[in-house]
Order: structure tokens, then sequence, then C-alpha cells
């Protein structure tokens, strides 16, 4: 069986866009590891830094990207997607700075732009900040204006096929051309256009079939790029990605994004003890990603794998995450999500395409009740597994108690 990978979808702008191009690289922006909850002025992680890692940890090698030049200045049909290229390393935080190249001019060259992994003027790692009036950026730590990005958490890619034009939105979106029973809307990008401010992230995990979507326009309305000119940049300072699993007295942990990046970085590499069974076979792992939008009201599951035994799709695991105790509403969400994710899925929300659907939930602790009330619970689905976590010599360990 042909081994399934990923595909991701990574936005850029004008600026940062040439260079992630001719120096063959992604990067995503470093929030504060920590934030102070306005309440009490106590610090706590982050979990907008860990949000964005967990994003990040989600790619492998092998994994197909494409960019989304997102609106800055620059005219309509200058922006949109633009790919294809692969994933060759794995994630890791790097500070050096990565200049464009002196011989790719034209509106789209990468000549007199940077990416930074750092400020210049004082040397902090944290990504800058939007003006409110201006949109100009903003050092978080010295308040200096910024000409460029930092973005110091990175992957190395190559090219597979790059285009000269981009796929512009309303071709993506809604050109019936290319809205067939084989190539769906592109659902899990136009429910976080739809949904609202927030909603947007610097990477969005797309199904095979959208892949395949994108794929299938590019190949029918963009001129493949003849004078590409790349330099493969060299990290001078690489640190492999560590995810914490700090936790308070009970063993809770201090935020539900260490579980999710967590999860996202062992899934289909490590063998995750106590989930092994559930994951099943990885060559028949199909997509599993993190934060994925089924509905246009924000509506979102924290992680779905689908399962493919080579012929056809047999399972859609959806995974729900609690840092803390699982209560009632968790188990009686999973009626909210069971049609939308047979569609989404699926394509339809027969019966027999709900049943392929298992929930499983996550959190510190079940107790009899809900163990009692997951049991007892009317739905579409195969029943819920309930399982509780545990930090073992700073590794994350799963008990199914249903």
């Amino acid at each position: 069986m042909e081994k399934f990978h990923n595909a991701h979808v990574f936005v850029v702008d004008a600026d940062s866009f040439p260079v992630h191009r001719d120096r063959l690289f992604c990067g995503i922006k470093n929030p504060n590891k920590n934030s102070i909850m306005q309440r009490t002025g106590t610090s706590r992680p982050n979990s907008s830094h860990y949000g964005l890692i967990a994003d990040l940890v989600t790619l492998r090698i092998g994994d197909y990207v494409i960019f989304y030049q997102m609106r800055k200045e620059e005219a309509k049909f200058d922006r949109g997607f633009r790919g294809i290229y692969r994933v060759v390393s794995n994630p890791f935080f790097d500070n050096s700075d990565i200049d464009g190249l002196p011989n790719s001019i034209g509106s789209l060259g990468s000549k007199d732009k940077k990416v930074l992994g750092k400020c210049s003027h004082c040397n902090t790692e944290l990504s800058e900040k939007a003006d409110a009036l201006t949109g100009e950026k903003i050092c978080r730590s010295c308040n200096t204006k910024l000409e460029y990005h930092i973005l110091p958490n990175r992957i190395l890619i190559e090219p597979v096929i790059v285009y000269e034009t981009p796929i512009d939105d309303n071709t993506a979106y809604i050109d019936r051309n290319f809205i067939k029973e084989d190539l769906p809307v592109l659902w899990t990008m136009l429910f976080r256009k739809t949904s609202g401010e927030g909603r947007a992230r610097s990477i969005t995990h797309i199904l095979p079939e959208e892949f395949k979507k994108l794929k299938k326009i590019f190949e029918t309305n963009c001129q493949v790029s003849k004078n590409n000119i790349f330099q493969k940049y060299s990290p001078s300072n690489p640190q492999n990605i560590i995810i914490p699993l700090d936790t308070d007295s009970s063993g809770e942990l201090k935020i539900e994004a260490f579980l999710e990046a967590w999860l996202m970085q062992n899934i289909g590499i490590n063998n995750i003890k106590g989930l092994n069974e559930i994951l099943g076979n990885k060559d028949e792992i199909e997509y599993f990603g993190n934060n994925v939008l089924y509905g246009i009201g924000g509506e979102k599951v924290d992680i779905l794998i689908i399962h493919n035994d080579g012929t056809k799709r047999t399972k859609a695991t959806v995974i729900e995450l609690k840092k803390g105790k699982i209560i009632s509403k968790d188990i009686q969400q999973i009626k909210d999500y069971t049609k939308w994710m047979s569609q989404l899925v699926f394509g339809n929300d027969t019966t027999p395409s709900k049943l392929k659907i298992q929930p499983v939930l996550i959190g510190l602790k079940a107790d009899t009740n809900r163990i009692n009330e997951a049991k007892q619970l009317i739905t579409d689905t195969q029943k819920p597994i309930l399982m509780e976590y545990i930090i073992k010599s700073n590794n994350l360990e799963f008990k199914r108690v249903l």
C-alpha cells in the first residue's frame, strides 16, 4: 500500500512568500511562551504559543506544502494558493535571519527582503505585533518598528512543482468547473474564512481530496515556472521543538495545548501507550489534523484521524481533549458533530457513514457518573471511548476506562 502523506497550507504575504520560496523553508510566528492572567496577574503557559506549535509539529517528512499568499497591497491575481512543495525536515527553532536572493527580482522577487529569527534591535525572538491603526510591524519587546516578520519556528522544504501564477480565491472556492464529487469544496479552508476574526491560523491541515483539488486546478489553470532560483537555507543553530508537560499538584496539565501538541508530535511516529489500539495501523492513517473546523460558526474537533485500508476509508477517529475532568457537556457534544463530521470525511451523513465515526474523549479523570452517561448515550456513531491520561517519565500515557 502506498504511504499516505498529509498536505498543509501555510499563510504568507507578499513580504514573506518570496523568501520562503527562494530559500526553501516555511516559518511561523513565535508568541510568548507565557501569558499574564488579567484577573490575577499570575503567569501561565500561553495557549496561543503552544497551539501554533501543535500545528507545526503535525508535519512529517514527505508531506506536501502549499502556500496561501494573503492580501497585502498587491493586485488580487497576485495572491492566492501557490505550490507545490514537499517537507524535508522535522520542525525546529532557529533564530538566524534569512535573506532573500540578490538576483531574485520583480514584483515577487526576494531581493532586499528578509525573514527574521529575532528583532534586529533588541534580539528578542518573540514575533512582532501589528499596530492597530497602521498595520505596521512593531517589536513586542522594544516597540521599534520592524520591516520584516520574525518567524523562528521552521521546517525545510523542496520544490515539487512551482507555478508562475497562483490559484485565486474564486477559482479555489466557487468555480463550478472544479466542484465535483471527486473535487469537493475546500471546506477546511472555507470555514476559517467565514468563521470570523481569530479563526485564521498560520497552518491549515487540508484533507487529501482538498489537496487533490488544488493540484488539479494548478495543472489545469496555472503555468509551470521555468525560471526558479533556489538557494536552500541552512539553519545556523537549529533546536528541536520540545513540548512541556507541566502540571499542577493534582497531575492536571496546565493547558490543554500541551496535550494537543504532544499528541500531534507523536501520532503515526511513536508508540503511544494506551492509544495504539485506537490509532490502529500507522500505515492506514490517511490523514490526521488538529483544530479541524466543521461548521460556519467555528465549530471544531480537537483532533481528526482518517483511517484508510488502501481501497476505502474505514473509520474516522474524532478525539476531544480535556486537560481536567471529563464532564457531562463533553459527552453530549458528540451529538453535535456526528452529522457534520460524517459529511466532511465520507461525503454524506447516512447511517453506515456515521457508524464509521469513533468518538474518543481524553481527560485527566472520568468518574463513574460520566462513564455511565457515556454508556447510555444514544448516538449514530460507534460507542464513545473514554480515556484518562497520566504523565510518567515526562511522557504521556493513557488508560481506557470505557
